[in-house]
């Protein structure tokens, strides 16, 4: 493995760091360590060396010069903690951890897992502090290199003294400095809430020796450096795009910066400096009070907040909604002034929750996100008034009850009920009506009074004194049961029904009788209704052979009918046909010969068939038939003989009844 990739694997091992030297960054490659040096513009020459196996000598490290084939020891054995003015310009977590190293290397090698920690934490720390680098034992400087172009060899040796392996330095010559390290590029800066983020293009990684990592420096408006990094920034292989490769957490707010980033190599010289003139803003102006508060009052809230301390905070906006969530209203269009730490709500309606937030105003007139919201339950100082003007408008199943509305900002309204002889009153809706109106659905009813009144109820509960109450007389609409049928005859020509009403017949006022062809016929009223007391219904107005349905319904004193009775039918049967009286029969010559019967009227629903007999013959000779004629001609009678006439009462199934004594006549 070259020194250039040992080196790479050794500072990556960290997720911070990012060297890459040039492949002929070393004059031994297969050695066992890692070395650059270059001449500075004073003069001198660093030296700058890292081990690239698993183990650091126990005895230190032996630094040579060869020039023109001579070797000049500049230090036997270099071990770590034994530079005091390097020890010096430590802290002293870092001096016990350079002394803690070196005690751990005199005893003994140290373990692969703590030898492979050694050289990630040591040789980073080493690589970007000079001073760390000297006091481990791995930097020198050369204040009298020559003239002469040469090498630098560094040997390790064991706790006994001896070589262990050595590594040699590319040529270079003395009298020309090296050249610097190559900028970064592409400067850029953002600011948040974390400070002014830096993100710039990293520099070649192919240079020798290796950038190893970068400073960052802030000056003023007028120049004066503000602030500087102690050590390089180093900046990890891998990293999120868009991340801030340096976070300023402290620039000055509402001012405007000159920022400066330049490469450092390993042997700490610095590339030439990029520069960004940025505007700081300070977004810390907008943060918003963390302990806004809200008391709620009579009709009222008050909000108090710490004042604003920063003093780029402009001013405070309020906003008020009745959700948390919003929508918010802006309460104060013109911002409160800074100093300001209180803000009072009047003219709230009690009882409904308010939400309040505050915002900061920056100097642009931005404002900053809102604050956690605050709420506040304003009470109303008093009840709300007594409700008036209760009016019940009474129909057939509800009651609908109207009333003015209270002038007060009010939830809703309760509506009681107090029943007949009742000493409570109830309460009908479970939530108050926002609405002067209300409509109780009481159905059918037997009659009776009910008596109705209005509370108020504001939105902190409390409630009005009851209004005056309202009467509100119901309509009997409860419908009676039916009659029974107890018997049905249909002989005779008719219908005789008999019937009971249902208990209690004080319900019944009166009977209706539906009649119909069949069960699914509802049928029409039959006859004129039946009073109450009725107990039978003789229906003659049907045919014989007909069959009839019949149900019955009861009327109260209300006008309430009931549902039909169940149907029940009947097959009428054949009426009782009487005996004719005997006709009068009367010969009439002019102006034709004719026989002129004489009818009297047939009883209701039937009909009288005029017949003729001749003297001699055995069977009745059909004349006439009719229902309402009381005269009938007989216009060819025989010319001669005796003959007479009957009539015979015929039913409208044609069943006749017995015939009439006879008329005789004779030509």
């Amino acid at each position: 493995m070259t020194g250039k990739r040992r080196f790479l694997v050794l500072m990556t091992l960290l997720p911070l760091l990012l060297i890459v030297p040039a492949d002929d960054a070393t004059a031994a490659p297969a050695g066992p360590g890692v070395i650059w040096a270059g001449a500075t513009p004073t003069g001198t020459v660093e030296v700058f060396w890292l081990p690239t196996g698993s183990t650091w000598p126990a005895g230190g490290w032996r630094l040579e010069r060869v020039a023109g084939g001579e070797a000049t020891l500049l230090a036997a054995a270099l071990k770590p903690g034994q530079d005091t003015a390097a020890l010096a310009a430590l802290g002293d977590r870092e001096v016990n951890a350079i002394r803690m190293f070196g005690e751990q290397l005199g005893r003994s090698p140290l373990p692969a897992d703590q030898q492979q920690a050694a050289e990630i934490v040591v040789g980073l720390s080493a690589a970007t502090d000079l001073a760390f680098g000297r006091a481990l034992g791995v930097r020198y400087t050369d204040a009298q290199p020559g003239t002469r172009p040469c090498r630098y060899r560094v040997t390790a040796l064991d706790a006994a003294g001896r070589a262990a392996g050595s590594f040699t330095s590319r040529e270079l010559d003395p009298t020309k400095a090296t050249p610097p390290p190559p900028p970064p590029s592409a400067l850029e800066a953002a600011t948040s809430r974390d400070g002014v983020g830096l993100i710039w293009a990293d520099a070649p990684r192919d240079t020798d020796p290796p950038v190893v990592g970068y400073t960052v420096e802030r000056a003023g408006a007028d120049g004066k450096v503000g602030l500087r990094t102690p050590r390089p920034v180093v900046i990890g292989a891998k990293r999120t795009a868009g991340q801030p490769l340096y976070v300023d957490h402290y620039a000055p707010g509402e001012a405007e910066a000159v920022y400066r980033v330049q490469s450092v190599d390993v042997l700490g010289q610095g590339s030439p400096w990029i520069e960004l003139r940025y505007y700081v803003k300070d977004l810390a102006a907008l943060d918003p009070p963390k302990d806004l508060r809200a008391e709620a009052g009579i009709n009222a809230a008050t909000l108090a907040w710490s004042p604003a301390t920063n003093p780029h905070t402009k001013g405070f906006v309020i906003s008020r909604s009745t959700l948390q969530a919003g929508p918010y209203t802006v309460l104060t269009p013109q911002p409160l002034p800074p100093a300001t730490g209180t803000y009072a709500d009047t003219d709230l309606r009690g009882g409904s929750p308010y939400f309040y937030r505050v915002q900061a105003m920056g100097p642009r007139d931005d404002l900053g996100p809102p604050s956690a919201p605050a709420m506040a339950l304003p009470r109303n100082g008093a009840p709300p008034p007594r409700v008036t003007g209760v009016r019940a408008d009474v129909g057939t199943t509800r009651v609908r009850l109207v009333w003015d509305p209270v002038p007060f900002q009010v939830a809703g309204y309760l509506v009681e009920r107090q029943a007949p002889g009742a000493p409570e009153w109830v309460t009908l809706n479970s939530r108050v009506t926002p609405e002067a109106l209300y409509d109780d659905f009481v159905g059918p009813s037997p009659g009776g009074t009910l008596r109705y009144r209005i509370v108020a109820v504001a939105y902190d509960n409390q409630a009005s004194a009851p209004s005056d109450a309202v009467e509100a007389a119901l309509p009997d609409t409860v419908a009676p049961a039916p009659p029974r049928i107890t018997a049905i005859d249909g002989s005779g020509g008719k219908v005789a029904l008999t019937f009971v009403p249902a208990p209690p017949e004080a319900d019944t006022a009166q009977v209706l009788v539906l009649r119909a062809s069949s069960p699914s016929d509802p049928g029409v009223v039959s006859g004129d209704p039946l009073p109450g007391n009725a107990r039978s219904f003789e229906d003659t107005l049907v045919e014989p052979g007909q069959q009839v349905v019949y149900r019955l319904l009861a009327v109260d004193p209300a006008g309430n009918r009931s549902e039909p009775s169940r149907p029940v039918a009947v097959r009428v049967g054949s009426p009782d046909l009487p005996q004719p009286p005997a006709p009068a029969a009367k010969l009439v010559n002019e102006p034709f010969p004719r026989v002129v019967i004489t009818v009297p009227p047939p009883p209701p629903r039937l009909a009288v068939v005029v017949e003729r007999q001749v003297e001699g013959e055995v069977g009745w000779f059909f004349i006439a038939q009719t229902a309402t004629a009381t005269e009938v001609a007989d216009v060819h009678p025989p010319r001669q003989g005796t003959f007479a006439y009957r009539l015979v009462y015929q039913a409208a199934n044609g069943l006749q009844g017995p015939p009439s004594p006879p008329a005789t006549i004779s030509r």
